[in-house]
């Protein structure tokens, strides 16, 4: 094992040769005999690796316990691949992946506690992608919110979930501002489109840039394991008031998984979200 295991996680391999390198703050298996690099993604993040060596080569298979590994783990096979599109817009699992690290940096220059529930209140769009991602990898709990959800419903959504942090828009924002006049769990909003948002009626909660926000100041992410709590998903509350179900890492992972193999997804394929995210 290597002098970084602490860091990136336990290396199994069956190559003598294979060395495990720091770069430029980025991680790489090194095999000593052909002098291949593999790119191993930012520490912190991706995980577990396990290395072999095939005729000389050096192998790398990351393994995805956690739901936010799944993205990294696509941007190291093929980070030019494109991961997301948005109308005409289209994301590469390598700037995706960069962006989920800095959405988790921006989660933890807040100072929030572990399992902290980050409420995303977004149409479909990259930014909720990012957000969720970057919660699970910040040791956050996601929750998204219908944006077909009235206010009211909203606001109940954020007081039973203790919601310490919301994502959305400048418009959105604004349709919810009466809902704040009582007290919240809400510690700070974040919203994604700051120009917009310069005409918001004055909140008695900090708001904070989706571009602004200080992602240089260091920080230790939390330590999450498989089993901990990554998500909370509300019913649309049509019999009643939404109520939330609690999953998982494991349950994501396990569902996501299960989903790819009976539907034989791969890598070439584009999916289409019909429903909200």
């Amino acid at each position: 094992r290597p002098q970084q295991d602490r860091v990136v996680g336990k290396l199994q391999s069956t190559a003598l040769k294979t060395h495990c390198i720091v770069q430029n703050g980025q991680y790489f298996l090194r095999d000593v005999q052909s002098g291949s690099k593999t790119f191993c993604l930012r520490r912190g993040i991706i995980g577990p690796l396990l290395a072999s060596s095939v005729d000389g080569h050096c192998l790398v298979m990351f393994e995805t316990n956690l739901l936010h590994q799944l993205p990294f783990a696509s941007a190291a096979r093929s980070p030019d691949s494109v991961a997301l599109t948005y109308g005409t817009d289209s994301l590469r699992y390598g700037d995706l992946t960069l962006q989920i690290e800095q959405f988790a940096a921006r989660l933890a220059a807040l100072d929030l506690p572990r399992a902290a529930r980050v409420a995303v209140y977004l149409e479909k769009c990259p930014e909720a992608v990012i957000a969720y991602f970057g919660a699970a990898a910040a040791g956050c709990v996601f929750v998204p919110i219908n944006p077909l959800l009235k206010p009211a419903q909203v606001r109940h959504i954020l007081l039973d979930c203790g919601a310490q942090c919301l994502v959305t828009s400048a418009q959105r924002l604004s349709l919810l501002a009466i809902e704040f006049t009582d007290n919240t769990s809400l510690e700070a909003i974040i919203v994604t489109d700051i120009k917009a948002s310069e005409a918001l009626p004055p909140l008695p909660l900090p708001i904070h840039a989706w571009d602004e926000m200080d992602i240089t100041a260091p920080s230790s992410p939390h330590r999450i394991i498989d089993t901990d709590v990554a998500a909370i998903f509300y019913t649309s509350g049509s019999t009643g008031k939404p109520k939330g179900v609690v999953l998982s890492h494991r349950n994501l992972v396990a569902g996501a998984k299960s989903v790819a193999s009976y539907l034989e997804n791969h890598a070439g394929d584009t999916l289409l979200a019909a429903v909200p995210l």
